[in-house]
């Protein structure tokens, strides 16, 4: 039996943002544009300037994974 089509189906799970619409999108941006200047400036090796962004993105990834595996549920 399905349901009318006048009525909306309650959602089982709140909608996910996009991931460029998140605060830890911002962060990791910020973090590798701030360690780019840095090794451009010679504050930070090139090195682990590149360590760094490779692990912040990294970390992004896998906070945006998690999300997607545990959506946040409706508050009843």
């Amino acid at each position: 039996m399905t349901q009318p089509q006048n009525q909306p189906v309650p959602p089982s799970v709140l909608p996910l943002k996009p991931g460029y619409k998140t605060t830890e999108f911002l962060v990791v941006v910020l973090v590798c544009v701030g360690q780019v200047v840095a090794a451009a400036a010679d504050w930070l090796p090139p090195r682990y300037a590149s360590l760094s962004t490779a692990i912040a993105a990294a970390a992004y990834a896998g906070s945006r994974g998690l999300a997607k595996l545990y959506p946040p549920k409706p508050a009843t």
